[in-house]
This record gives structure tokens, sequence and C-alpha cells, in this order.
């Protein structure tokens, strides 16, 4: 008689098992890289349209001639504070009548967040919208760059129209 003492296992063995954990485990970790980077996009394409929206409120605000607290205001305004805080803001007329130099009184107040910041050279840039028309005042035209570590930056262009373009 003939034994046959070769055993035959079926499954896989230690080494193949950790093969496939190890292939796993590399691509898992290119999956949550691509995934965080597409998250920094997010997070900035937020902000551009947080900051658009701003922007085109200020520009309401002066279309529809909206008075603050029972005051005409001769216009309004967007601006950078800081590389966070930004805001809508107002002027309303002085001795001189409604001109740059009127007194700016804060309507609204805004901040960006996770991490999302602009570009220090556009801090303190303004934007200012006329009463009645919603016109342009002064040279207020402009580009403002959110900037975030490790992503493309973003940024929302005000043009001499008043058109208010994402890019």
């Amino acid at each position: 008689m003939f034994f046959n003492n070769k055993q035959f296992y079926k499954g896989v063995t230690f080494m193949e098992l950790l093969v496939v954990i190890a292939i796993i485990g590399i691509m898992g970790s290119v999956g949550l890289v691509s995934l965080q980077s597409s998250k920094l996009d997010a997070r900035l394409k937020a902000a551009q349209g947080e900051l658009v929206a701003s922007i085109r409120l200020a520009q309401s605000y002066a279309l529809q001639g909206k008075t603050q607290d029972g005051a005409a205001p001769c216009g309004y305004g967007f601006r950078f504070a800081s590389q966070t805080d930004y805001s809508i803001f107002y002027r309303t007329p002085d001795a001189g009548g409604c001109n740059p130099a009127s007194p700016r009184h804060n309507a609204e107040s805004f901040v960006l967040k996770d991490g999302v910041q602009i570009d220090p050279a556009d801090v303190n840039q303004e934007i200012y919208f006329t009463v009645p028309f919603g016109n342009i005042s002064g040279s207020g035209i402009g580009d403002f760059v959110l900037t975030h570590p490790n992503a493309d930056n973003k940024t929302v262009t005000v043009n001499n129209v008043g058109n208010v373009v994402e890019n």
C-alpha cells in the first residue's frame, strides 16, 4: 500500500496575507493624501463663495438704499481689517456731505474659517458702492486673493462696473 503523506491545505499563507495588507495600506494612504488635497480646495472654494456673497450683499444694500439706525448712508463698502476679519461698512454724510473721508460705520462683520486667509497685500483694500445706483466709488476695484497652506490660491475680482467674479 502506498500512503500519501502530502497534505494539501486550502487557504493563503501568512506571507500572502502580509502582501495584501501592505498593498491595501499603500492604496489607503494615497487615497487619504488625495482626499486631504480635495478638502483644502473645498475650504478655499467655500471661503471664496462667502466672500463673493458678502461683497454682493454690500452692493445690494447700496442698491436698496438700506437705512441704518434711521440714517440714510451715502453708500456701502467691503474691506478686510486683517488677514481673516472682514466687514461690510457704510458711510454717513458729514459736514462736507458724502465723501471718502466721511465716518465709516460697521454694518456686519465676518471671519474666514478653516485656516483660510487673505493675502496680506489685500488687507485694508476697500470696495465701495454708492447709494442709490450701486456704482463703485474711487479706485475700489481689484482682486482679493484667498490662500491656504498646501493649496492653490483662489481669487475674487471686482471690476470697475461692479461685477464680482470668482477665479
